[in-house]
C-alpha cells in the first residue's frame, strides 16, 4: 500500500500551472497531460482543465470518460449561459468536471462534438468574461495541482489563464519557426506572465543538441527546462488517444517528464525521485546492482590500501625512534662509565682498558641491535607491500568489470535518457 496520502498540500490552495505554445503542435499536450499523470500517480490530487477553445486537443482523450459520466464541457456550459449577463448564473462547476481517476479529475472545453460551437469560441468578450468567472471556482477547488492546456498563441483564454497562474511553461519545438512564435507569444503577453515562466523545448533529437545549445543562447529572455526527447511511441499514443505515457512502463519520455516535473515544482521531488528510482531499477536491473557492488568493493579496497600506506609510514617511524632511543642510550652508557672512571678508577693500572673494552663491546653490538630493529620493521614492512600489491592487483581486475557494467549501463540509458546541459 502506499505511504502517500490523498491529503492536499493545502486545503483551497492550489498551485495552478498553465502550459502555452506560441504554435500548434508543440505538444502542450502532451506534456501537460503526462504530467498530470505522473502526479496523480503519486497520489497529488489534480484538476486537469482543457482551455484550448478552438481544436480540445485534451478532450478527444476522454470524450468515453464525458459520455459515461453525462458531462458537458466548458463551451456547452458557455452556450446555455448564451449571453454575457447571465454569466453570473455559474455556481459551481461540478457539472463539466470529470472523474479520470481517484486523484485526477478533467474539465473538457467540449464533450459534445456534434453540435456548433465555432462562432460562440471566437466572441472574445463573452469568452475572456466567461473564463475570468470560471477561475473564480479553480482557485477555491481542493487541488494540489491545477494544469491548464491552452490554446496556442495569445488568445483570450490563454492570457486569463496567465494572470491566474502561480507557474507557466512555453513550449517549443526545436525548429526557427516555433522559437519565432514563442518569441512572438511572449511579446504579446509578457505583461500577464507569471514570475514563474520557463522555456521547455520538445521533441528533441540526439541530434540536435548542437541547435539546442543554439536555442539557449539565443532566446536568453527566458530561463530554459531540461529538454524533452522525440520519442515516437508519444506520437503513435496521441493518434489512438492514449495519455503518452504509463508510470509503470519505463521510456524515454517519461524520464524527461519526471526530471521536467521535478524541475517545475520542486515540493514534489521526494515522490518524483522514488518514482524515478523504482522506474531506473526496471530498467537497468541487475547490470546497476553488479555495477554497485563493484563499486562499493572498490571503495573499500580502495580505503584498505589507503590504511596499509598509512601504516608503512607508521613502522618507519617506529624504526626511527627505536634507532634513536638506542643511540641515546649507548651515549648515555658510554658517558656513564667515562665518569665512573674518572671518579673511582682512575687509580688502578688495567680500569681505562677495562673501559675501553666495555665501549667496544657495546659498540660492537650496536650493528647487531640495529639490524634486528630494521629486520623486524621491514619484514611487517615487505607483508604490507605485499599485500598492497595484491589489492591493487583486485582492484585492477575489479574496475575492468566495473568499465564493462558502466558501458552497458551508457548504451542502455541512451536508449532512455536525453542528455541535456
Amino acid at each position: 500500500m502506499s505511504k502517500y496520502t490523498n491529503q492536499s498540500v493545502s486545503t483551497k490552495r492550489s498551485i495552478l500551472i498553465s502550459f502555452l505554445s506560441g504554435k500548434g503542435g508543440a505538444g502542450k499536450t502532451s506534456v501537460s497531460l503526462g504530467i498530470a499523470k505522473i502526479l496523480s500517480s503519486l497520489k497529488y490530487k489534480v484538476l486537469f482543465v482543457d482551455l484550448d477553445l478552438q481544436t480540445h486537443g485534451a478532450s478527444y482523450f476522454f470524450i468515453d470518460f464525458c459520455d459515461t459520466q453525462n458531462k458537458r464541457g466548458l463551451l456547452e456550459l458557455l452556450q446555455d449561459l448564451k449571453e454575457i449577463n447571465h454569466l453570473e448564473q455559474i455556481s459551481d462547476l461540478t457539472g463539466v468536471t470529470v472523474k479520470i481517476s481517484e486523484n485526477w479529475d478533467f474539465i473538457p472545453s467540449k464533450s459534445i462534438f456534434k453540435e456548433k460551437t465555432w462562432e460562440l469560441s471566437q466572441n472574445v468578450p463573452v469568452v475572456r468574461t466567461f473564463i475570468e468567472k470560471c477561475f473564480r471556482h479553480f482557485k477555491d477547488l481542493d487541488y494540489d495541482f491545477v494544469l491548464f492546456d491552452t490554446q496556442a498563441g495569445p488568445t483570450a483564454s490563454t492570457t486569463v489563464a496567465c494572470i491566474h497562474s502561480q507557474k507557466a511553461v512555453i513550449i517549443s519545438e526545436p525548429d526557427p519557426i516555433s522559437m519565432a512564435t514563442s518569441r512572438s507569444l511572449d511579446y504579446e503577453i509578457h505583461e500577464v506572465l507569471p514570475q514563474f515562466t520557463r522555456f521547455l523545448v520538445n521533441k528533441l533529437n540526439m541530434d540536435e543538441i548542437r541547435s539546442f545549445r543554439a536555442i539557449r543562447e539565443y532566446l536568453t529572455i527566458f530561463e530554459h527546462l531540461s529538454p524533452l526527447p522525440f520519442d515516437f511511441t508519444v506520437r503513435e499514443a496521441f493518434s489512438l488517444r492514449k495519455i503518452p505515457v504509463d508510470t509503470e512502463t519505463p521510456s524515454p519520455f517519461l524520464f524527461g517528464l519526471i526530471t521536467l516535473t521535478r524541475e517545475i515544482l520542486p515540493t514534489a521531488t521526494e515522490r518524483l525521485d522514488e518514482l524515478e528510482k523504482r522506474l531506473k531499477k526496471s530498467v537497468f536491473g541487475e547490470i546497476r546492482e553488479k555495477r554497485d557492488k563493484h563499486t562499493i568493493l572498490i571503495d573499500e579496497l580502495s580505503a584498505r590500501m589507503n590504511r596499509l600506506k598509512e601504516e608503512q609510514v607508521v613502522h618507519e617511524g617506529i624504526l626511527r625512534r627505536k634507532i634513536a632511543t638506542l643511540s641515546s642510550t649507548l651515549l648515555i652508557t658510554l658517558t656513564t662509565l667515562i665518569v665512573f672512571y674518572l671518579i673511582f678508577l682512575k687509580r688502578f693500572e688495567y680500569s681505562f682498558i677495562a673501559i675501553l673494552a666495555i665501549v667496544a663491546g657495546l659498540a660492537s653490538t650496536i650493528p647487531i641491535i640495529v639490524d634486528r630493529l630494521r629486520w623486524g620493521v621491514t619484514t611487517r614492512k615487505r607483508m604490507v607491500e605485499m599485500e598492497i600489491e595484491k589489492i591493487q592487483e583486485q582492484l585492477q581486475s575489479i574496475r575492468r568489470e566495473k568499465e564493462k557494467y558502466d558501458a552497458m549501463l551508457l548504451e542502455k540509458s541512451d536508449q532512455f535518457m536525453l542528455e541535456s546541459e
